[in-house]
């Protein structure tokens, strides 16, 4: 094999689009491992364990008001490493069961998924684009993009495409769709057990993100609560067509 011909061959095998065809995803949770994800947001002690359900396993994600604080709010997050180019169509597909403990007393508004902007070191972040949440009983879908933080600002509730009685007590399985595009080729597709909830069409994220968002599961609050909170999530599976992909940048460069 010649130079040339061996030049070419290495760089497409270790180019960005060939990246993400020779790195696994990470792991579905059902192996009870939290293989190849990232685990910067997972605090110590009971944040995250695994339990055996039915022949596979579930993973719990926990938060209590006495542990740290990490990026200024209660977390336990994984996060899928891989990052995605604008333009990119993406599916992730998982199953979550909320205890029948966060429909009691005082419950806090909670995130459990969440596709959040990426921006370039040194540039503040901003809302998440896209999350699933437990806000007063319900689920509620918001999503943000740059004409929605124009009219509302940084604390807005968002352009909610979802928002119904939660699920407790059982297994609720949820599949996004999502055209991950700043303007209005963006698109977002969700379904709940197979019924589908939110379909929405026009700028998903902010132009000025160094790639598109990125994947975060588990559970997550700003607001003070006084007792252990916790979510369990599995099978995880997540797919993409078209645009390219890499590896999640160094650790704090890009934004919680």
């Amino acid at each position: 094999m010649n130079s040339t011909l061996l030049t070419l061959l290495l760089t497409t095998l270790f180019s960005v689009s060939a990246l993400a065809l020779v790195t696994p995803p990470p792991s579905k949770l059902t192996d009870c491992s939290a293989n190849g994800w990232s685990l910067r947001r997972i605090g110590e002690g009971d944040a995250l364990a695994f339990k055996e359900v039915e022949e596979k396993c579930v993973a719990r994600f926990q938060i209590s008001p006495q542990t740290a604080q990490i990026h200024n709010g209660w977390r336990a997050e994984i996060e899928d490493p891989l990052r995605f180019e604008h333009g990119t169509l993406a599916i992730y597909e998982f199953s979550t069961y909320v205890p029948t403990q966060l429909n009691e007393g005082d419950i806090p508004n909670l995130v459990f998924a969440q596709w959040h902007d990426n921006k370039a070191p040194g540039v503040a972040a901003e809302r998440p684009p896209f999350s699933i949440r437990l806000k007063n009983g319900k689920f509620v879908l918001p999503l943000f993009n740059e004409n929605v933080i124009r009219k509302q600002g940084l604390k807005g509730p968002g352009q909610i495409l979802y928002a119904q009685p939660a699920v407790y007590g059982q297994w609720t399985r949820w599949k996004v769709r999502a055209l991950w595009s700043a303007d209005n080729k963006g698109r977002i597709e969700v379904w709940m057990n197979n019924r589908k909830v939110a379909n929405y069409r026009g700028p998903v994220g902010y132009r000025a993100d160094s790639t598109a968002p990125y994947f975060k599961l588990g559970i997550y609050t700003t607001e003070s609560f006084s007792r252990p909170l916790w979510i369990y999530h599995t099978d995880y599976k997540r797919t993409h067509t078209g645009g390219h992909s890499t590896l999640s940048a160094p650790r704090g460069v890009d934004r919680p």
